[in-house]
């Protein structure tokens, strides 16, 4: 199974939407989050919010962007290849 129908299996099954608008919005967020991530771990001038928790680690934010690409693809009927 390619990498893209799995993450559209594990979409659908968690209920996700297939909303594109709604979809271009998470996709945001989820680059968002990968830039805090390096932002955190790999900039030693970096200083978070008091208060606010640390960013999840890059790895889990880099696969949730890659989950958010596919979804966006497959709504618009695009094969990745991946």
């Amino acid at each position: 199974m390619s990498y893209q129908a799995d993450a559209k299996k594990k979409h659908f099954t968690r209920g996700y939407t297939t909303d594109p608008k709604t979809l271009t919005l998470v996709l945001c967020e989820e680059a968002g989050e990968v830039a805090k991530a390096v932002n955190f771990y790999h900039n030693p001038e970096y200083k978070p919010f008091p208060g606010k928790p640390p960013p999840d680690d890059l790895e889990h934010e880099l696969k949730d962007l890659l989950i958010a690409i596919s979804m966006l693809a497959m709504v618009f009927d695009i094969d990745l290849g991946i």
